[in-house]
């Protein structure tokens, strides 16, 4: 199975979830490791700003995750349905990574290459792969991602469709009404 096998099978799921009567929003986002297990990294390189010794938490996630979880959109966009549908090369990072890597510049335009992506991933970002750069298009808020009490690490968030893997989460926000859990797994 594929990634696009992988990833229209998650939106079918999330599709189905967020027509349960009580559901206002369902977002989708790849595992996602809890202390005291480390976040998933990549390695990064920006050109002018960064090189291999560089790592980024990197999270896959639906562009429903920013409502959903109310992440505010601090710069930029989130990316658009067409660009989730083509699997377009686009991310957006959090707050605490625009003020570490561009801190008197906009981050949105610029490019970055996450190693983790490609075909070709040989541990490095030196690679020649092109499908390991994505375009910044967006600047969050930033998400506690390492723990409550570590400082917030610098992340890279990216379409579920880009890099989906083998598992899913669904984040569902409620209107809290009772008997939701029930419909939602028959929904799954």
């Amino acid at each position: 199975v594929g990634t696009q096998e992988i990833a229209d099978y998650a939106e079918r799921i999330r599709s189905a979830a967020v027509r349960v009567p009580g559901v206002e929003s369902v977002a989708l986002t790849g595992p996602a490791p809890t202390p005291p297990v480390e976040p998933r990294r990549s390695a990064i390189e920006i050109p002018g700003v960064s090189d291999d010794d560089q790592q980024v938490v990197l999270t896959e996630v639906s562009r429903e995750y920013f409502s959903t979880i109310r992440v505010p959109i601090r710069a930029g966009r989130i990316w658009t349905d067409t660009e989730d549908r083509r699997r377009s090369h686009v991310g957006m990072i959090n707050a605490t990574m625009a003020r570490l890597y561009w801190p008197n510049g906009n981050p949105i335009g610029q490019r970055m290459r996450l190693a983790v992506l490609g075909n070709n991933f040989d541990g490095s970002t030196k690679s020649p792969a092109t499908d390991q750069w994505i375009e910044i298009v967006g600047v969050t808020g930033d998400v506690r991602n390492d723990g409550l009490s570590k400082p917030v690490l610098p992340e890279v968030y990216v379409p579920y469709a880009l890099r989906a893997l083998g598992a899913v989460l669904l984040l569902v926000r409620t209107s809290g009404a009772e008997g939701i859990t029930d419909e939602l797994k028959r929904k799954v």
